[in-house]
C-alpha cells in the first residue's frame, strides 16, 4: 500500500503538539539549544511564527496522521529549513521524503538556496538531507557546537 504524504500550514491547535515534539529528548539533543523549552517561551515563539509572513511552518501528514513539522524561515537571500519527525515515527526513513515534498509544496513561498545547519553527530539528519538533494557546503560552529551547512538549489 502506497503511503500518502500531505501537508497543511500550522494552526493554533498545533501549539502543544509541536511543543511535545520539540521538547522530546532526541529533539533537544539535536538542537543547537539543548535545554528544555519552557511552556511560556514556546507559546510566545509559536504565536510569533503563526503570524510571521516570513515563516512557512507545515505539519506533515502520513496517511492522514500528523507526524512531522517542516519549518521554513524565509530571508532575503535564502531559506532556513528544519524538520522534526514525531518521536514514534523516527527511524522509519521518512525525513528525506518529507523534506523533499515540503519544498515542492511550499516552493513559491521560498527563497533559494534553502539551507540546513546540522550538528556533526546528527548522522540521521545528515543522511536525510543528503538523500533529499542537499549538498554539503562547509563546516560551521553554532552556539559552541560543530555543525555542517547544507544547501539545496533549484
Amino acid at each position: 500500500m502506497e503511503q500518502l504524504i500531505d501537508f497543511r500550514p500550522i494552526e493554533a491547535k498545533d501549539i502543544w503538539l509541536i511543543y511535545d515534539w520539540s521538547n522530546d529528548y532526541i529533539s533537544r539533543k539535536n538542537s543547537f539549544s539543548t535545554e528544555g523549552i519552557e511552556k511560556s517561551n514556546h507559546e510566545k515563539w509559536f504565536l510569533n511564527k503563526l503570524n510571521d509572513n516570513n515563516a512557512v511552518y507545515l505539519i506533515g501528514k502520513l496517511n492522514g496522521n500528523d507526524i512531522a513539522i517542516v519549518r521554513f524561515d524565509v530571508e532575503a537571500n535564502s531559506t532556513l529549513i528544519g524538520v522534526n519527525i514525531s518521536p514514534e515515527n523516527r527511524g522509519k526513513s521518512l525525513s528525506s521524503t518529507f523534506i523533499h515534498k515540503a519544498i515542492n509544496y511550499a516552493e513559491e513561498k521560498l527563497t533559494f538556496p534553502i539551507i540546513a545547519y546540522i550538528k556533526n553527530e546528527n548522522i540521521a539528519s545528515i543522511k536525510a538531507f543528503s538523500k533529499a538533494g542537499f549538498i554539503f557546503d562547509k563546516s560551521v560552529k553554532i552556539k559552541g557546537s560543530e555543525a555542517q551547512l547544507y544547501n539545496y538549489k533549484k
